[in-house]
């Protein structure tokens, strides 16, 4: 079967998987951002379900359509990561998940620019949406010019930023998703 994209083949990991050669397991950074972002993302379904079914009044920060839009695609970005990060790399459905996951990334980076209810206007949080619209189009170039090294320090970048920045949105007293999930517990 020839390769989706010009340039994009399946090197040697598709060679060790007709080879039958057993799959090596991820390296520790790699299991640590699968687990963070496996964590992230049960908490913000769980805390978005608790503010859909009622259980929780929604904060009024992120009530605006910038930050609704923002979560929105970030939920859906969070478990094409835990995919990424998961499956075997460089095969067909990992460049096709990878672009979807790209342009997922790129929207909620753009969204988020319209966010300004923390201070009135750019606050630290859109230090985490610039790196991710300088990092995104890198992280295609890298894997499509084969530099793997690169391509993965680039997309574990933007991994532990998903963990940090969901980690952050958790803070009790915040006005943010954590006001949807801490209820639950007392």
């Amino acid at each position: 079967m020839p390769p989706l994209f010009a340039g994009a083949g399946v090197g040697d990991v598709m060679t060790a998987e007709i080879a039958g050669r057993p799959r090596r397991p991820g390296k520790p950074v790699q299991i640590v951002a699968l687990a963070g972002c496996s964590i992230v993302l049960l908490m913000t379904g769980i805390a978005l379900t608790n503010g859909f079914l009622g259980g929780a009044a929604w904060p009024e920060r992120i009530q605006s359509p910038a930050a609704m839009i923002h979560i929105g695609i970030s939920f859906l970005a969070l478990p094409l990561t835990v995919v990424q990060l998961a499956q075997r790399k460089g095969t067909r459905p990992h460049r096709m998940i990878g672009y979807a996951w790209c342009g997922l990334l790129m929207a909620g980076a753009l969204a988020s620019f319209f966010i300004y209810e923390l201070t009135g206007g750019f606050s630290p949080p859109h230090v985490f949406a610039a790196t991710t619209v300088i990092f995104v189009p890198w992280i295609i170039y890298s894997a499509r010019k084969r530099q793997r090294k690169t391509h993965r320090n680039l997309v574990l970048s933007i991994a532990f930023m998903q963990i940090l920045a969901g980690a952050l949105t958790f803070i009790p007293e915040r006005r943010s998703i954590g006001d949807l999930f801490w209820p639950l517990f007392g």
